[in-house]
């Protein structure tokens, strides 16, 4: 996980994960707070799970999961949610780039990422990344990727806020789109 942030999918699912190992990368403050955090609510992380701090504007992603123990034969899902938008594009590229190079073929990233500039008012740090629908597709294929589910901001509300009724739970902001694709060779 890229950027796992409070993400408690390895806690909440800690019985289905088996054998799975799981990495959660992020800025060393962020995992402190979120142990303690754990730890008040009397949550133990599970042994699969492994933290690995890192800062990802000055750090290599290389570097801190060879430290946690990264099995770069292994397949890999790279989760990266809620980070692409705070980075400046070369650090995007270089994530990008670490994917196809240190996992194999077929392994997959999920991210999500925005469709176009906006004024930092849903937070106080500033977006850096975006980019438009139309170009994913290329931009994605040019660095050995390709994408086997996209989805725009009405697609996750019909498909994830859509209640058994019909009626909506929520929105999602009309700039994020989320993507699926493979490493391919």
């Amino acid at each position: 996980m890229l950027g796992a942030g409070y993400d408690s999918r390895a806690y909440r699912f800690q019985t289905l994960i088996n054998e799975t190992r799981i990495f959660e990368l992020d800025i060393r403050p962020t995992q402190q707070r979120k142990l303690t955090l754990l730890a008040q609510a009397h949550i133990s992380i599970p042994e699969q799970v492994t933290l690995a701090p890192i800062n990802f504007k000055t750090e290599a992603i290389e570097a801190a999961l060879s430290k946690a123990g990264f099995d770069r034969q292994q397949r890999t899902l790279f989760i990266w949610e809620g980070v692409t938008y705070y980075l400046p594009a070369e650090t995007v590229n270089e994530t990008l780039s670490f994917v196809t190079s240190n996992a194999p073929d077929g392994s997959i990233l999920c991210f999500d990422y925005m469709t176009q500039p906006v004024p930092s008012t849903y937070t106080a740090e500033p977006f850096q990344f975006w980019l438009e629908p139309e170009k994913i597709e290329p931009f994605l294929a040019e660095r050995g990727y390709l994408i086997t589910d996209y989805l725009t901001p009405e697609d996750m509300e019909c498909k994830y806020l859509t209640l058994r009724d019909g009626s909506s739970a929520g929105k999602v902001l009309p700039f994020f789109c989320l993507v699926q694709a493979v490493v391919r060779g």
